[in-house]
């Protein structure tokens, strides 16, 4: 039975992002090996998908040399231990440090997903180019990477991060759970948008608000909801902040919620002004998936989600003016809700169906 590790930044990523995929894997004969930071979500990982988890030491968010050595080593204990045939990683660190303990441990097959190139890639500095290298550095023995918009995929050729015997291939996202994310009514007796994201700016959060302290001036039967968590990120949004716009009836803040779907139903339009380089944002397919409208960026990854004036509108970044125009041509047309909202759920099945999604990456990765 061959043995493939599967190494995340986040446990939780690994049930929401890869579940299925994992499952997939499992059913086809493989003997999975989960990997991500955190020890606490050991039991909650092999309850749900049925595979071996293991902790790695690995910090997100941080630079420190040091810190980033001693998860090399740690990945490189754990692959020697469990002597994988395949590993498959995603996010900047186990792309780049698994990529390269892979290596150090001769693992046979080395794939990577690159779900969205981040922050460190909105603008060229110093930063940048230590991550571009370092990616060239972890990725040079890989046998593929995926990637989820061509744009991401552009960005690495121009800087010559990808190495010529690496197969590349584009890939939908991560796809969404169509069943799951269940098609819905439209709800145009209120109009109310969501944004659904990590509270950082680069989500476009701002925006979104400044957008719907514009719109209340005028309207005050139009809800603005926000759902998400507080983040540790430098870019993150406080407490204070989120909470005193929330007070004073800018926005409904509603915290998180472990299933959104009731959310997601309960609302006419979603959106999402982010100018953060995604990948395919996750929270948009699952709206979609339940037939609503979407407002979103004409940004990386965001634009692959939206045929502007088909099953929303897609706006430029950071244009607040812009966001609270398409915002009104929802609430001045509801009957754009339901017709976008259909549009929606049409693509998301066509094009974004997990099992589609899983079933191409499995094929080109020769794992069938």
């Amino acid at each position: 039975m061959s043995r493939i590790v599967i190494l995340a930044h986040e446990a939780e990523s690994l049930i929401n992002f890869r579940g299925e995929l994992i499952k997939v894997l499992s059913q086809n004969g493989y003997d999975v090996i989960a990997m991500a930071p955190e020890q606490d979500y050991r039991n909650k990982v092999e309850e749900q998908l049925g595979v071996k988890y293991e902790s790695i030491n690995l910090d997100n968010t941080g630079m420190n040399p040091l810190k980033d050595l001693a998860t090399i080593y740690d990945i490189n204990k754990k692959l020697r231990y469990y002597k994988p045939d395949i590993i498959f990683s995603y996010a900047i660190k186990p792309v780049i440090y698994g990529g390269l303990a892979a290596k150090f441990c001769n693992v046979e097959k080395i794939h990577s997903l690159i779900p969205g190139a981040g922050q460190v890639f909105l603008s060229k500095n110093l930063t940048t180019k230590i991550i571009s290298q370092l990616y060239k550095i972890g990725t040079k023995n890989n046998d593929t990477i995926f990637f989820q918009n061509p744009d991401d995929q552009k960005l690495f050729n121009d800087y010559n991060i990808i190495n010529i015997n690496t197969d590349t291939y584009l890939v939908n996202g991560s796809g969404v759970k169509t069943d799951y994310y269940y098609n819905t009514e439209p709800k145009t007796d209120k109009i109310s948008f969501l944004l659904m994201a990590r509270l950082i700016r680069p989500k476009g959060i701002i925006e979104y608000i400044k957008a719907a302290e514009k719109i209340n001036k005028k309207k005050d039967d139009i809800e603005f909801k926000l759902l998400g968590p507080f983040h540790s990120n430098p870019s993150a949004l406080t407490e204070t902040e989120i909470y005193k716009w929330h007070d004073n009836g800018t926005i409904n803040y509603l915290g998180v919620k472990e299933d959104v779907r009731p959310t997601i139903e309960n609302t006419s339009v979603f959106v999402l002004p982010s100018y953060y380089r995604e990948g395919v944002p996750r929270s948009i397919l699952e709206a979609m998936s339940m037939g609503k409208p979407i407002i979103t960026t004409d940004s990386p990854g965001c634009r692959e989600t939206v045929i502007d004036g088909h099953n929303g509108f897609l706006i430029p970044p950071k244009d607040i003016i812009a966001l609270k125009n398409a915002m009104d041509k929802f609430i001045k047309k509801p009957n754009l809700i339901q017709e976008m909202g259909q549009k929606s759920r049409k693509i998301a099945l066509e094009k974004y169906d997990v099992h589609k999604v899983n079933q191409f990456m499995i094929e080109k990765m020769g794992l069938e």
